[in-house]
């Protein structure tokens, strides 16, 4: 009941509300180029899971604690309430995103696979790899969804329904990442609660000095815990994060504004211009001067 309650706060947390057209079909299809997102979509989670397929560019997608570089052809599953989130390594990056509403396909699904299988998903106690690479019946699915979604013939969306019920299919036969206990559940549900929090108080003041006490005690733990558990979440060091934040900001803003580098810095967070250049050049593997084409 408890962590009902918690996921309900949507307002403090990362949680993103997903709309979907027909509330009695589980699926949306839409077609994306995050370059006209402004090169990048936030950390956030969601209870739907979802498939990016990419067909044109490249990128790098988090997904909990792993980055994955895409290009064309790649497929990511995005588990629910996965926190997940990307930016471009090329100029565009050109996908599919498709939403299902595991929930919807609990209803359709007859006999004891919804217990055995469906209702597991959607609990988040089967997580599948997030990369699908070279797997031929997964993609086929994949794009047999976008052709049926697209063209929306007469039973259209029984077939697109059928699909998804193949790829979970093939997803449990070959790309099961991991089975939580019980639990594991309550614990990984929690830490995300908390854990949204903190990420979204990162995203909105990370030009300030932020405080780790202060973040350990918006997730309920002790510093000396937070930076254990932050890492496992993340991947990163509460600093490498902050910073890679810092970072991800400070490339937008060099791309989309009039700013010169120094003044991306110190608007970013940064009081050195050295350690923002050299920083700078360590994540993106470019220099700052190179992206504003000025001097640093």
């Amino acid at each position: 009941m408890v962590l009902e309650e918690g996921i309900k706060m949507k307002d403090a947390l990362l949680k993103e509300p997903m709309f979907m057209p027909d509330i009695s079909f589980p699926v949306k299809v839409s077609y994306l180029d995050l370059k006209d997102l402004g090169g990048y979509f936030s950390r956030h989670w969601h209870e739907h899971m979802e498939f990016l397929y990419f067909l044109e560019g490249q990128g790098r997608i988090e997904c909990e604690n792993n980055e994955i570089e895409v290009s064309d052809g790649d497929l990511l599953v995005i588990n629910s309430n996965e926190i997940h989130g990307g930016h471009l390594i090329s100029e565009s990056l050109k996908y599919y995103c498709i939403i299902v509403d595991i929930g919807l396909l609990q209803n359709n699904l007859i006999g004891n696979s919804e217990a055995k299988y469906i209702i597991p998903i959607r609990d988040n106690r089967i997580l599948f790899k997030n990369q699908i690479q070279e797997d031929e019946e997964i993609i086929s699915c994949v794009k047999k969804i976008i052709k049926e979604y697209e063209i929306r013939q007469e039973g259209y969306e029984l077939l697109v329904t059928s699909y998804i019920y193949q790829i979970i299919a093939l997803l449990l036969r070959e790309h099961v990442a991991a089975v939580l206990t019980e639990k594991n559940y309550e614990l990984r549900k929690k830490r995300l609660i908390h854990f949204s929090k903190v990420l979204q108080y990162i995203d909105k003041h990370y030009e300030q000095d932020v405080d780790i006490e202060f973040l350990a005690k918006m997730a309920h733990i002790s510093t000396s815990h937070f930076y254990p558990v932050f890492k496992e979440i993340t991947g990163k060091t509460p600093t490498h994060y902050i910073n890679f934040v810092r970072i991800e900001k400070a490339e937008e803003l060099l791309k989309n504004s009039e700013m010169n580098v120094t003044e991306v810095a110190f608007t970013v967070g940064f009081n050195d211009l050295s350690y923002f250049c050299r920083l700078f050049k360590r994540y993106k593997g470019i220099s700052p001067s190179a992206v504003r084409n000025s001097e640093c």
